[in-house]
């Protein structure tokens, strides 16, 4: 009698054993399925259905925003006023939930064109990050469409003005076949590659123009912030700087937006990304730049905290300056923000899933 005790109770133990181990593993493929923000709520319902789990899912849902600001920007503001810009309709986007990153601004005699990333699930239920174009006149969304969908995924499109007045687009396009970042020129109502200057895969690379020299940073695949030089992208080679890499620390090796002039100043802005990726802007002064020196200095961590804009988003990583407004007297910036929302599991106790 003991034995057979004995060996249900063993038994027991090993079904508990394999039914936790089932249980992790079918948790962790969904947990890491979850967290890149790839379903609706109605989905993640589903997938989450079957399990017994203590756990909550928090998801962020990024959107794009326009702030009136005041006073001294970009060392000392202040939020007056932010607006969502609603770009959730353009053809081909499905039913599901959509994000928005990355805005970049041009304008074309009134009309404001913003290019974006969007992400959302198509009408085949397969998830898919497009560069998009919305024209806005007297702020309505007057115009809302795809203008580039390769096959791989793209993302931040850096709107770059040329002397000249015509502009070029830089793609982040680590998900390509090289991964190099591609300049491309809108053509026919679509973006044309036209040139490869950096040949390394590089995240976010941002161009800015100087004393007749074109400076483009970009984070390559180890966190450290490189810098290239050239005289025209698109055209040629660019050759990586003395100085590079920048720097590796997560709070400043990932450029948020635009580099911008400001009263004789330079300014860089860098994602907060040491403890959550999106988690604010920081504010940097370039001091020197040159083809053979680079020098910066940090001024200001999550310049939008205690902000107004508060109110509405927690997470952040992109600013663009909107320097139309600047000519009219006034400060408006662009940038992308996300809101955090939960979901409980059956009721029990919330607990966030750590991001990736």
């Amino acid at each position: 009698m003991k034995k057979i005790n004995k060996t249900l109770f063993i038994i027991f133990i090993m079904f508990f054993v394999i039914l936790f181990l089932i249980y992790e593993n079918i948790k962790d493929k969904k947990t890491k399925d979850i967290v890149v923000n790839d379903y609706n709520i109605k989905q993640i319902q589903k997938k989450f259905a079957n399990l017994f789990s203590d756990s909550i899912i928090i998801l962020d849902e990024w959107k794009i925003y326009e702030l009136e600001l005041c006073c001294d920007f970009p060392t000392d503001f202040k939020v007056n006023s932010f607006k969502e810009i609603k770009l959730d309709k353009f053809k081909g986007y499905g039913n599901g939930e959509i994000r928005f990153y990355d805005p970049f601004i041009f304008y074309k005699g009134d009309i404001k064109n913003i290019l974006y990333e969007a992400c959302y699930f198509d009408y085949k239920m397969k998830y898919d990050c497009t560069i998009n174009l919305a024209k806005i006149v007297n702020n309505d969304v007057v115009e809302n469409k795809i203008l580039h969908n390769p096959k791989h995924k793209i993302s931040y499109p850096q709107v770059v003005i040329l002397e000249d007045d015509k502009i070029f687009i830089s793609l982040e396009e680590v998900g390509s076949k090289n991964g190099f970042p591609g300049i491309y020129e809108i053509k026919d109502k679509n973006l044309t590659l036209i040139n490869k200057p950096i040949d390394k895969r590089l995240y976010d690379t941002t161009y800015f123009y100087h004393k007749g020299i074109y400076y483009a940073f970009g984070t390559d695949g180890e966190g450290n912030l490189r810098l290239y030089y050239g005289k025209n992208p698109r055209e040629g080679k660019f050759t990586e700087h003395k100085s590079s890499p920048i720097t590796n620390d997560k709070k400043l090796n990932r450029m948020a937006g635009n580099i911008i002039r400001m009263k004789d100043k330079i300014y860089r802005f860098a994602m907060k990304n040491d403890k959550v990726y999106g988690g604010g802007i920081n504010l940097l002064e370039i001091k020197t730049l040159n083809e053979n020196k680079y020098e910066e200095i940090f001024l200001k961590e999550k310049i939008f905290s205690q902000t107004l804009i508060d109110e509405k988003t927690v997470l952040r990583h992109h600013i663009i300056l909107d320097n139309k407004n600047i000519e009219k007297g006034k400060i408006k910036v662009i940038i992308d923000g996300a809101n955090l929302w939960p979901m409980t599991m059956h009721g029990k106790k919330m607990k966030k899933i750590k991001r990736n």
